[in-house]
């Protein structure tokens, strides 16, 4: 299991250290790096309103959807894993969720990388940021439970054919 985690890449794109008081301000940091769209908190009401469902952090050109949480524990990460396979999975197989997700963005070329018909996910990367303490191999240690939930994420998720990244983002 380790060893499948370990080996999963990072994206090559050059994310910014931490150095912000909240997780937030980070996000909207990394939207103006990349001139994205800072996405947090702006949840999509779904299954009759029932759910509330972040479609990313921040949405990068290139369609890149990057999923943000600052290291918090076992729950924490796995909460990230999970939100970004549910919104993943829902952008391929639910033309209500995409048309929800696309009310979201404004006219333009945002709007225009989520189709309203079956997208092909191979277009897409999938970046989970971790942001902590990075260790001697330049990772962040994740907890056991962690690690299961990432492996059996990443493996439907590149079985859907996206392109899954993980990046560690130092926070001294």
């Amino acid at each position: 299991m380790h060893q499948l985690v370990s080996s999963i890449a990072s994206h090559s794109i050059n994310l910014p250290d931490y150095t912000e008081s909240a997780e937030a301000e980070y996000n909207q940091k990394l939207t103006n790096q990349l001139h994205g769209l800072c996405m947090d908190a702006n949840n999509i009401q779904y299954g009759n309103g029932m759910s509330k469902i972040e479609f990313c952090d921040v949405f990068a050109p290139g369609k890149k959807i990057f999923h943000v949480k600052k290291y918090g524990g076992s729950s924490v990460l796995s909460h990230l894993f999970s939100q970004g396979y549910v919104s993943a999975e829902l952008l391929l197989q639910d033309g209500n969720f995409r048309t929800a997700v696309r009310a979201k963005l404004p006219n333009g070329p945002f709007r225009t990388m989520i189709p309203t018909t079956r997208p092909n996910a191979s277009d897409y990367r999938i970046v989970f940021v971790i942001i902590g303490k990075i260790n001697v191999s330049g990772k962040i240690t994740l907890p056991f439970f962690s690690q299961v939930t990432l492996r059996r994420h990443y493996k439907q998720l590149t079985s859907y054919n996206y392109k899954v990244y993980v990046n560690y983002v130092s926070h001294g």
